[in-house]
């Protein structure tokens, strides 16, 4: 099971030995701490999907933003690359 890091620090003492585990293993079963929601793999997908889609959005509104500021400035793309 995996939980969720802040509720973990919450729960008083260290969290690195053998003892602390069965105790946080103690937690899980009587309800104390819930764990943490881990999608699907079609919602990772779609997630990934759509970080990737702003992304590449962002980056052409930069290009269109340059793009804008040469034009601005009297030099033309097309003209100086050809």
């Amino acid at each position: 099971m995996v939980v969720n890091a802040r509720h973990v620090k919450q729960v008083p003492g260290r969290k690195t030995d053998l003892a602390d585990a069965q105790w946080l293993a103690i937690l899980v079963r009587s309800g104390l701490l819930r764990g943490s929601f881990v999608p699907p793999q079609e919602l990772r997908v779609l997630r990934l999907i759509s970080r990737q889609m702003q992304k590449m959005t962002g980056i052409l509104s930069e290009k269109n933003r340059m793009h804008k500021v040469l034009t601005d400035g009297g030099i033309r793309l097309a003209v100086v690359v050809a």
